[in-house]
């Protein structure tokens, strides 16, 4: 019996002892939202936003390669919140493997979109010249954030289309692009020269002005002016000639 009751008292003493180590451990629940570190998480489409997308220039759904293409997005705000249009991105794949070939550049915008107000977007991307032509998948997906700062995806457009070699019209609009950015940026050059050189010649003309001396004529006396008037008749208008007297 006292073997019993020492056996009942080791199991209590045991219990014990584990209960108390149970109350040493945090059972704080990080499941919680508000105990979450903030991450840049991205929700989806928001329910309140429809989008749309054009390739305007692409006739039968054709993309040309290393010129610029235009996508058209089209956003639509059902709701009543505020959201603000972030940016727009997107990347290229292969149409059978998925695998992605390269990403589109960003393009900023940071553009409000007003409780039922529709606007739109265009985007420029470049399909780079290391692909070969042929059927590809290419997606664009548009950001935007509401007041919380929650942030929103969308797939605006995710389809497959067959990028060929660039005609020589899209060559020629973007030489001409290019053409025109260079002589803007040279006609503002020459601008700024001659803004420059105009008023460092008008600050040097200026001070060669104070600087000069005044030089005073003297006033010529009569006998100044008969030095280099003698021999010629100057002084002698409206007078009659002398005649010299005959001796007798």
């Amino acid at each position: 019996n006292v073997m019993v009751v020492a056996l009942l008292i080791t199991f209590s003493a045991l219990l014990v002892a584990d209960e108390s180590a149970d109350l040493d451990v945090d059972r704080t629940d990080f499941s919680d939202p508000a105990l979450k570190e903030d991450q840049d998480v991205e929700e989806g489409p928001s329910q309140h936003v429809l989008s749309a997308s054009l390739l305007p220039d692409t006739p039968e759904n054709q993309i040309q390669i290393g010129v610029n293409n235009t996508l058209l997005v089209s956003l639509s705000n059902l709701g009543g919140k505020m959201y603000n249009v972030t940016f727009i991105d997107g990347y290229l794949e292969t149409s059978s493997s998925a695998e992605r070939l390269g990403m589109f550049r960003r393009q900023v915008y940071g553009e409000a979109l007003g409780p039922r107000e529709q606007r739109s977007f265009r985007y420029l991307f470049v399909p780079p010249t290391t692909v070969k032509p042929g059927e590809y998948r290419l997606v664009f997906t548009a950001h935007y954030q509401n007041r919380d700062m929650a942030n929103f995806v969308d797939a605006v457009f995710n389809e497959t289309a067959e990028l060929v070699p660039a005609s020589s019209e899209g060559l020629s609009l973007d030489m001409l692009l290019l053409g025109g950015g260079v002589v803007a940026g040279g006609a503002l050059l020459l601008v700024v020269i001659y803004i420059l050189g105009g008023a460092g010649s008008a600050s040097v003309a200026g001070s060669q002005a104070k600087k000069a001396p005044t030089i005073k004529k003297a006033a010529a006396g009569p006998d100044d002016a008969s030095d280099w008037l003698q021999g010629t008749l100057a002084g002698s208008e409206g007078r009659s000639p002398s005649r010299k007297k005959k001796k007798p």
